[in-house]
């Protein structure tokens, strides 16, 4: 049951990817006009520390999901 509307298996699997759709294609307009507005050096700058700090975080969750007890 999503909302009032009762929707079969096929109707919850169409929105689902209708939905993931939807927003993968805004992320990629999002991206293209950043890409746009600013100049070179911001976007590599911005690109590299993005990245360094992926995989700090890539490093370290294996050891905070470790440390958490649930």
């Amino acid at each position: 049951m999503i909302g009032l509307i009762s929707v079969d298996i096929y109707g919850k699997t169409a929105l689902i990817i209708f939905g993931k759709a939807t927003v993968e294609t805004t992320f990629d307009m999002i991206y293209i006009a950043t890409s746009e507005i600013y100049p070179t050096t911001a976007r590599v700058t911005a690109l590299g520390v993005g990245s360094a700090v992926a995989r700090i975080g890539g490093a370290i969750s294996p050891y905070l999901a470790l440390s958490v007890s649930w």
